[in-house]
């Protein structure tokens, strides 16, 4: 509903239902990131302003850009809802590759593994392409706990 393309097509009417659809179903979030200090009127003006901000702004562009230009000192609950958008996944296969890591990982022997390595191992299982500098992560290791003898290879 926020995005420019949306945004720029819209009868008003259609408009007004639909930011007040998106105030109640986002309502109990925007008030605990803001501290309680929003409402639906000005959450209706802060989307008519943004409403404005988007005639400028080229449809082409895709989320992230749109994202960079929305101004949390102005739009704050705009930015709120974008950030909720772009961590949404687009579909559910990232989330059925992760459960298939985690059933690979998780065996019998690794049963008593605690939550943060077991986290760190099915990170590393998943993203396999990313390059690890071990140098890094010997440093990061030694400097983790107060030893006698210093870490030293």
């Amino acid at each position: 509903m926020l995005l420019p393309e949306n945004l720029k097509t819209i009868e008003e009417a259609d408009f007004k239902i639909c930011i007040s659809n998106l105030w109640e179903k986002y309502k109990s979030f925007l008030l605990e990131l803001n501290g309680g200090f929003a409402s639906e009127t000005s959450f209706i003006s802060e989307v008519e302003m943004w409403k404005l901000k988007c005639l400028t702004i080229n449809t082409d562009k895709n989320l992230i850009d749109i994202y960079k230009t929305c101004d949390k000192d102005i739009y704050s609950n705009c930015e709120l809802l974008f950030r909720v958008l772009l961590c949404m996944p687009i579909s559910i296969a990232s989330a059925e590759r992760s459960f298939s890591a985690l059933r690979r990982l998780k065996t019998y022997l690794r049963n008593r593994m605690s939550e943060t390595r077991l986290l760190g191992l099915a990170l590393l299982h998943i993203h396999w392409d990313i390059e690890l500098d071990p140098e890094k992560i010997l440093d990061r290791f030694a400097a983790t706990y107060k030893r006698k003898l210093n870490f030293v290879l």
